[in-house]
């Protein structure tokens, strides 16, 4: 008797428990909403942290075209055939070519005019020029800072031609 009670228990529990598990309970929803606002919070996270690099390498792109465009200017300048460095008129400041061409610093636009009227770069926090004498050519070194970001470059004048 006590043996046939207590499988009708057990069978009302599981009963019972059949019926409940039809459905999303509460708890399991809760669940569900906390993950889901787990993974919102990390993509987020990982959108702002893109961005930001996106930006980053923005910058860096910008400043690396500078160099590259006042690299240029300065490489044509000085493998162009006959042309040289006016040494008597060039300062840390001013670079004068024997073919007309003066690239000028300007301190309070922080830019780099061709000709003095022509801008080439700017952003330009340093500038700075020297030119070495040997006897067949001329070495022309020049400082540039752009942003923070410095560089050194040096260029060979044949003065033999």
């Amino acid at each position: 008797m006590i043996m046939i009670l207590f499988l009708q228990i057990i069978k009302t529990k599981e009963e019972l428990q059949v019926n409940n598990n039809k459905g999303i309970t509460l708890l399991s929803l809760m669940g569900y909403v906390i993950l889901t606002i787990t993974i919102l919070a990390v993509l987020t996270s990982l959108s702002i942290h893109f961005r930001r690099n996106l930006s980053d390498m923005d910058t860096k792109t910008i400043q690396d075209s500078k160099f590259d465009k006042i690299n240029l200017q300065m490489l044509e300048e000085t493998k162009t055939s006959g042309n040289s460095i006016n040494i008597d008129e060039t300062t840390t400041q001013k670079i004068v070519f024997t073919n007309g061409n003066t690239y000028t610093y300007d301190s309070s636009e922080l830019a780099v005019y061709l000709n003095d009227n022509i801008e080439v770069i700017d952003n330009v926090t340093l500038f700075n020029a020297t030119v070495e004498e040997k006897t067949t050519k001329q070495i022309l070194k020049l400082e540039v800072s752009i942003n923070g970001k410095e560089r050194i470059m040096e260029y060979v004048v044949n003065t033999s031609e």
